[in-house]
């Protein structure tokens, strides 16, 4: 073995770590399509939602959805609503409803229905139906 192929080897290695790290425990792939679609995101927010073990693309697509929407929604209300033990994503489409609608809705109270039991969807058409 020569003396260049050592060095070579551990640098590969640390190379495929590095790229497993990024690509399965920081997911550079949501992070790069949520950049991309335009609503950029912080890697130590990724990295935050590990640490509280939650599965970024949960907190993630709801977030590009309500962005491309036009809603000006806060990240951290996404992840704030999976650990109360709600669906982000029926809250965003509750709320894209309600705005098609002409419905008055915020986050909170469409995050309160959802945490309630209630579909926000259903009830957004109940209220255009009784009008």
């Amino acid at each position: 073995m020569k003396n260049g192929t050592l060095p070579l080897a551990a640098l590969f290695a640390l190379l495929f770590a590095a790229w497993l790290y990024a690509r399965y425990w920081l997911r550079l792939d949501l992070w790069l399509a949520a950049r991309f679609a335009g609503a950029p995101v912080p890697l130590a927010a990724l990295r935050a939602l590990r640490a509280r073990r939650i599965r970024p693309e949960k907190a993630l697509f709801p977030y590009i959805v309500a962005r491309k929407a036009g809603l000006a929604l806060d990240f951290a209300q996404m992840p704030a609503h999976l650990l109360a033990g709600g669906d982000p994503m029926r809250v965003v489409n509750a709320l894209i409803l309600a705005r098609e609608r002409g419905v008055a809705l915020n986050f909170d109270a469409c995050a309160a229905r959802d945490l309630a039991g209630e579909d926000p969807c259903q009830w957004v058409e109940r209220q255009t139906n009784a009008v």
